[in-house]
């Protein structure tokens, strides 16, 4: 059994599932969880896998955090985006910071008709919009929400970037942009 302290965010992460969607706090709670317990399920076995065939297979996380290493300096802030862990992965390499407390963009595409999910996404386009990113990492090759009450595109958030930002590097599978003001 592993030691108390290595379960934490696990722990914090199902206690908050259970009880995600009744406030906007216990919703938060379950966002970041979440986030910790991705980050640590999709690098932990790149950081230990030296030497072995893990650690040369394709991992966009590295390949991203690289390019943010390269180009950014010290106090740039970095708005990731997607569902899977590919762009705060790479934040994470780069040992960038997070422009808003959006670490994840999957809440932003489903319950559309939720007025908790239209403030969210009011919130996070006033914050890019108050504080712009130097960097915005968009990750792709998720499974996108489908059915009534869901969207594949959030417009607010693509005029954004095509307005304030140029496409510098483009991988596989993410795009990297920076501010160009």
């Amino acid at each position: 059994r592993p030691p108390r302290s290595t379960l934490f965010p696990y722990t914090t992460l199902f206690r908050s599932f259970s009880l995600c969607f009744r406030t906007e706090v216990e919703h938060k709670g379950f966002v970041y969880g979440l986030s910790i317990l991705v980050l640590l399920v999709y690098l932990y076995p790149i950081k230990h896998a030296v030497g072995t065939s893990a650690t040369r297979q394709y991992n966009p996380a590295l390949e991203i955090g690289s390019h943010l290493k390269k180009m950014s300096q010290p106090g740039d802030k970095v708005q990731g985006t997607g569902w899977l862990a590919q762009a705060i992965g790479g934040m994470y390499e780069a040992k960038t910071q997070s422009a808003t407390p959006y670490l994840y963009t999957m809440m932003f595409f489903h319950h559309l008709n939720n007025p908790y999910i239209q403030k969210l996404r009011a919130d996070f386009i006033s914050k890019l919009q108050n504080t712009p990113p130097k960097f915005i990492v968009q990750a792709f090759g998720e499974v996108l929400p489908s059915g009534a009450n869901t969207a594949r595109k959030f417009n607010e958030f693509d005029g954004f970037v095509t307005r304030n930002y140029i496409k510098v590097v483009e991988g596989p599978s993410y795009i990297i942009w920076q501010r160009n003001r």
